[in-house]
């Protein structure tokens, strides 16, 4: 373990883009656009061979071509997805093994926010980036994907160990947690807050978060808890009738 340096690129407005490195090459998921990376790249004098997205959002992809033009570079992505990537080169299954040097990416399809969204999974190294789908403290916006295709995606995440670090595409963590707070206004919630105010006031990312903290703090996680149900004053909800209750309350908050 440890192999592996991920650095996070802030990107647009709120976006992160991630160029993993292992010596002095590189890999980037989803890149936003291309100057931060082209940047870091040649400030760490970095040879980067890959791009993979997640999805096909255009800022997630908004650099593909950039990049495989200036470095002449793979791009992979979901094979069901080929018509919607830039540059795709490589298509990727669920279930494959991505391999960047010895190291093994593992694809995981986590639909909802996109209906062919995937999460690249490094299981020694204990990190998973998902894209759109789980936020810090959040989830995505159901654009293509069903309640309950999100729902399962997030069941997918929750049964990984609880230490992996999770790596998403948005500083959405602070709306995230008011959100929260708006539903079950704890202890936990509002000591969080105060975190996420001290990392921002200092320009530091709130991520990564971990599978760990999101079982504890997460709503999205927990719309299988008696006790959240019952904060949705709903009798009888299954876990998918509570998980779509909570996304459609985040999609007006």
């Amino acid at each position: 373990m440890g192999n592996l340096k991920v650095d996070i690129i802030p990107c647009l407005s709120d976006n992160y883009s991630y160029i993993v490195s292992d010596g002095n090459q590189a890999l980037v998921i989803d890149p936003s656009e291309s100057k931060p990376i082209i940047n870091f790249l040649e400030k760490n004098n970095l040879e980067l061979k890959f791009v993979l997205n997640t999805h096909h959002h255009f800022d997630h992809v908004g650099g593909n071509l950039e990049l495989k033009n200036k470095y002449n570079i793979l791009i992979a992505g979901n094979a069901n997805d080929k018509e919607r990537i830039p540059g795709i080169d490589i298509l990727l299954n669920e279930n494959e093994k991505f391999n960047f040097n010895m190291n093994s990416i593992e694809i995981i399809n986590v639909p909802g926010h996109t209906s062919e969204c995937i999460a690249f999974y490094i299981k020694n190294e204990n990190i998973i980036f998902t894209g759109d789908s789980i936020f810090s403290l959040g989830c995505g916006r159901l654009f293509e994907g069903s309640p309950q295709q999100m729902w399962n995606s997030i069941c997918k995440i929750k049964r990984l160990p609880n230490n992996t670090k999770i790596y998403c595409g948005h500083e959405y963590t602070m709306s995230n947690a008011k959100f929260i707070q708006s539903i079950n206004n704890n202890t936990q919630i509002k000591l969080k807050i105060n975190e996420i105010e001290d990392l921002r006031a200092k320009d530091i990312p709130t991520i990564p978060t971990t599978v760990g903290d999101e079982k504890e703090l997460n709503i999205f996680f927990q719309a299988d808890q008696d006790n959240i149900k019952s904060l949705l004053s709903k009798d009888f909800l299954t876990d998918e009738e509570a998980f779509k209750i909570i996304r459609s309350a985040k999609d007006v908050f």
